[in-house]
This record gives C-alpha cells, structure tokens and sequence, in this order.
C-alpha cells in the first residue's frame, strides 16, 4: 500500500500535464456524460423518512443520515446505468458494511466511527455491474478526462468548503469528509471553468445538478475520486490511464 501510495503521487504531475493537454483541446461550453441522474439525499423531511430509505427503526436512520452520503453517491450512479433497481440505501449500506467499508466499532467494541473505504464501494459496485476505478492523488483536471469517456464521477471533497453542502452541523470541525456525483464540466477559453455536482447532502435537497466554480472545486476537493461506466461499455473517447485504487475513508 505504502509503494502504491508513493507511485501514485510521483505520476501525479505526468497525469496532470496529460490532462490538461486534454482539456486544453476541447470547445467552450459544456461536457457531460450521457447518463440521466436521478438524485437520491442522505436524509428527508418527510414524515417517517426512514421507511423510504429502509430502514426499519428511526434510530438506524437518525445514526446513518449523517454518514451515507456514499451509499447515496453510489445508488445515484447504480441508478443511472439501470443496475440495482430494486435495492434501497439501507440494503446497499449492509452489503457495503459487510465488505468493510465502514468500521463503528473496533475489535475492543469502541466507538471507532470510520469510514466510508473507498476500495470497499468499488468493489461493491463491480459487484453489481459496474467498471470502477479509484484515483487516490489526482488532480480535478483528471476527473474531467474520465467524464470524457463517459465515466460518472464520485468525488472526495471537503463539505465545509461547499457552499452547497450542510453535511453534519459541526461548528468546531475543521473539515468534514464528504463525496458528491460529478457528471459534467464547463470550458472557458481550454480550461476547466467548474463541474456540474449532485450533492446528497445539499440543503434544501437541489434534484438537479449544481455548478461549483473552479475556485470553490479546488479548496474542497481532496484529490481523490472513482470513476464508472458499465462493465461492457464501449471503447472509452480517448485513451485509458491505469489507475491503482485507493483505499481511503470517507463520510
């Protein structure tokens, strides 16, 4: 892990400079994938709202609305290229637990509170159809090449940095992990001007996709996403780059 880790940041200049050699390439205006998104929050004002989620009592819900935004990102993306229809945010929260993806308890039963692992998502979704890719050290730009190939995006940001995001009311936190769904970006002038983001924790719950500015991107993101398309997709628009996954955690 320490050797991939270490690999991962040596390239990330290389992968940088091929990217926006990429991007400095394409028209003004905006690209996004194909995919139709339908959004899915991490928590609801409606009445009894851990029965649409489904879960059964309001004390698994009242635990998890602060801490799926994963599953939500995931069900998000899942839902898009019609794979796990049937299943809600509670049953892809237990089959994500049961891969490891987040840890509540140690070994000693303490409160730990850790996750959500981002190489326990992607092996969940390959799981249920998807091709999946993580980016543990990779530049904004990166995830604009990847949306080229018509890859959905989940990307690890900061949510204190979003002015979208009230993920977690926590005034003494610094920073709050966090992961939103990326299915476009803005050029201006062959550069990246900003990314088309559903946030499953955006308040009041915004069903469309929201701009975020590169300014705003880049002061939240915290280099690191995964990227999706189905398992027998096509040929991608350009060329692939190899990616190792990563295995950091995320709220």
């Amino acid at each position: 892990m320490l050797l991939t880790s270490l690999l991962t940041k040596v390239l990330y200049p290389l992968n940088k400079i091929r990217a926006e050699r990429i991007v400095s390439k394409l028209a003004n205006g905006i690209h996004k994938t194909d995919q139709t998104i339908i959004f899915f929050p991490q928590r609801e004002t409606a009445d009894f709202p851990w029965q649409n989620f489904g879960w059964k009592e309001k004390e698994d819900y009242d635990f998890w609305k602060e801490r799926i935004c994963a599953i939500s990102c995931l069900k998000m993306v899942l839902s898009a290229f019609h794979l796990a229809q049937s299943q809600n945010i509670a049953q892809l929260a237990k089959i994500a637990l049961d891969l490891g993806g987040y840890v509540i308890n140690d070994q000693k039963g303490r409160f730990v509170d850790k996750g959500w692992y981002h190489k326990s998502l992607l092996q969940l979704a390959k799981n249920l159809g998807l091709e999946a890719k993580g980016f543990p050290f990779a530049s904004a730009t990166q995830i604009c090449t990847e949306i080229l190939k018509n890859r959905l995006i989940i990307a690890s940001v900061d949510a204190l940095r979003l002015k979208t995001d009230t993920t977690r009311d926590n005034k003494s936190a610094k920073s709050i992990n966090h992961l939103i769904v990326i299915n476009g970006f803005e050029i201006k002038e062959g550069k990246w001007g900003g990314f088309w983001v559903f946030n499953p924790s955006s308040n009041p719950p915004r069903t469309e996709a929201v701009f975020i500015d590169q300014e705003i991107f880049n002061k939240a993101f915290n280099k690191r996403f995964m990227s999706f398309r189905l398992q027998s997709s096509t040929s991608p628009k350009i060329d692939e780059t190899k990616s190792p996954d990563t295995d950091k955690k995320q709220d």
